[in-house]
């Protein structure tokens, strides 16, 4: 996932009209999820036997308000 982020952000740093940066950045999408099938996994969300979908790890949150929770924790109480 760390080497796609970067993929993104080199491609949003190229031009500086938005367009062209939008539009280089779906480009390298598809490129890199040609290449790769885990990075195909994550923008298409198709999983296999042979390549199983990954589980949400819990993360702590560090909050105490029940309103300010992250998406993938625990429902409030």
């Amino acid at each position: 996932a760390d080497g796609y982020l970067a993929g993104v952000e080199r491609a949003l740093a190229g031009a500086s009209d938005p367009r062209e940066r939008l539009t280089a950045t779906a480009e390298w999408m598809m490129s890199a999820a040609h290449d790769n099938p885990l990075v195909r996994a994550m923008l298409t969300g198709c999983w296999s036997e042979r390549l199983p979908a990954p589980s949400p790890a819990a993360v702590p949150s560090s909050t105490t308000a029940p309103a300010q929770r992250r998406v993938d924790g625990p429902l409030p109480t």
